[in-house]
């Protein structure tokens, strides 16, 4: 497996491995789409692999079997049902239970800023495995909203921020999602973000950002209020807030900057369960006022 760029971390993490100083627990945050969680699955590989390659090529058995999810030391909770109490506690039994056949083991949970808000009782399950946890037992909880993991277990763990991903690094990821496709007016507005370039990349970009410059609500409104859902709604609002920002960034009015203050607002209300017509149309409603 080839990972692509976020070099900084991976010199951190190689020389935290060489000088035998690892934590127990990261959190390996930033904004979403940027390729967190493959760099925690690569650097579980590295971590379980008996030839020690971290962050380099190798199809040994244990890399294989990480790869493939499918290594005794090795844990991936990646989704809702895996972020549940049931499985937190099991993963409390684990950490304190003897590596299979490796020197560590590693568990991954992904987005745990949802268990942080929709199970009080998982979380506190989390929180107290990283209070008391096993010999050997290396956590990477990965996530793009640090405000929304609890402090207590933030406090219980190192943070290591991820940055957006280069235009170049952006282009090699997406090249192997469809090496066919045009993906340069789409990594133009994904601000490094790969699940950005791909909600956006069926849109008519460059048309929806010049109906906004030229003030036209009528076309904006026609490609605006079609969209269906929340992941292409997120990048195509952050694209309204980038053109708010640069259009007036040396004269921001008190109306623009309110609009921006409340276009965080719809983007943090998309987390709940919402109806996406209602958010549209109030979104287009007031952007009409504004422009």
């Amino acid at each position: 497996m080839n990972l692509i760029g976020h070099i900084k971390q991976q010199h951190f993490f190689r020389q935290t491995i060489a000088a035998s100083q690892l934590s127990h627990a990261y959190i390996l945050h930033g904004t979403q789409g940027i390729g967190k969680k493959q760099f925690a699955i690569e650097l579980a590989r590295g971590l379980l692999c008996p030839e020690r390659k971290i962050f380099k090529p190798c199809d040994c058995p244990s890399c294989t079997q990480v790869i493939e999810r499918a290594h005794p030391d090795f844990y991936l909770f990646d989704d809702k049902e895996g972020l549940s109490i049931e499985n937190v506690r099991n993963v409390s039994e684990i950490s304190g239970t003897t590596p299979y056949s490796s020197k560590y083991k590693v568990i991954i949970f992904d987005n745990v800023h949802i268990m942080c808000q929709a199970s009080a009782a998982a979380a506190n399950a989390l929180l107290k495995t990283l209070e008391e946890p096993g010999d050997n037992t290396i956590f990477l909880l990965v996530t793009h909203k640090l405000d929304r993991v609890l402090p207590t277990i933030q406090s219980r763990s190192l943070k290591v921020n991820f940055d957006p991903l280069a235009d170049k690094e952006l282009g090699q990821v997406l090249a192997t999602i469809d090496s066919s496709k045009d993906w340069k007016p789409t990594i133009k507005y994904a601000q490094g973000s790969v699940a950005n370039a791909v909600a956006l990349s069926d849109l008519p970009i460059e048309r929806l950002i010049q109906c906004i410059d030229k003030r036209d609500l009528a076309g904006f409104g026609t490609i605006f209020l079609a969209l269906s859902d929340k992941d292409t709604l997120i990048p195509v609002i952050g694209l309204i807030q980038s053109w708010f920002l640069s259009k007036y960034k040396g004269n921001l009015k008190p109306e623009y900057a309110l609009f921006i203050q409340y276009m965080n607002k719809v983007i943090k209300n998309l987390d709940y369960n919402v109806n996406m017509p209602l958010v549209l149309f109030d979104f287009f409603t007031k952007l009409e006022e504004v422009v």
